[in-house]
């Protein structure tokens, strides 16, 4: 069910405009706003405060999609799956609001790769772990802490199928130099993983970047879809 969810959320994601017209994060924020408030009147500590801010909208969410299982073989649960991935996923990167090859490939982690891989692991509420405590980031230095630690193994898997679906020798050394690194250095790892997949001097670097994207997207499709059917 989980790779059917992804190939609908994605396909709704790239090739429709209802991303632009439906998807708005004004409520997770609202959400998130009213709880910070909350909290700021109450002396618990920091990791507590962020544990009430995540568990009750993960949970939730969770116990939703649990419900909405055991009806209709699945059905509903596979729409309420496909509805939740699709509000978490961000924007595809593309070159009229790009700001080079460096953020290309951050923001398709964040937007993409870091969402599928909480989603399969944890279903919709671990999409909406993660979109949650991106948006308090900002403003939260354990959030910030956290968000690294959820897209460490992300991060990894991401430049590895940079390496699959392009250079495999020079990207499997920018991987093995970053592999067992702490979590400051995920950007850097994607980063130097991208430009030695592609010629990052050359004028059509974006554009390069962006299929890298795409292939290394499908790559992943490729593997879950080998993973779910074996």
């Amino acid at each position: 069910m989980y790779f059917v969810a992804i190939l609908i959320a994605l396909s709704i994601e790239r090739w429709t405009i209802l991303a632009k017209q439906l998807r708005s994060y004004s409520l997770l924020e609202k959400y998130v706003e009213v709880m910070t408030s909350r909290l700021k009147t109450m002396s618990w500590p920091v990791w507590v405060g962020l544990l009430i801010l995540l568990l009750p909208i993960t949970l939730a969410v969770a116990f939703f999609y649990m419900i909405f299982t055991a009806f209709f073989s699945g059905l509903l649960g596979l729409v309420f799956a496909v509805f939740v991935l699709f509000y978490c996923l961000g924007s595809f990167p593309s070159a009229a609001h790009s700001e080079g090859m460096e953020n290309i490939v951050v923001q398709a982690n964040r937007n993409i790769f870091s969402v599928l891989f909480w989603f399969m692991v944890c279903g919709p509420a671990g999409a909406v772990l993660y979109r949650v405590n991106s948006l308090l980031v900002s403003n939260n230095a354990l959030a910030e802490l956290f968000q690294l630690i959820l897209e460490w193994v992300p991060v990894r898997l991401e430049a590895v199928s940079y390496a699959i679906v392009s250079h495999f020798k020079n990207v499997m050394t920018c991987v093995m130099k970053y592999l067992f690194n702490g979590l400051n250095d995920n950007e850097q790892l994607l980063i130097e993983s991208a430009a030695a997949s592609i010629d990052a001097n050359v004028d059509n670097a974006i554009h390069d970047t962006l299929k890298l994207i795409d292939r290394s997207l499908l790559a992943w499709l490729t593997l879950i879809a080998i993973v779910v059917l074996f």
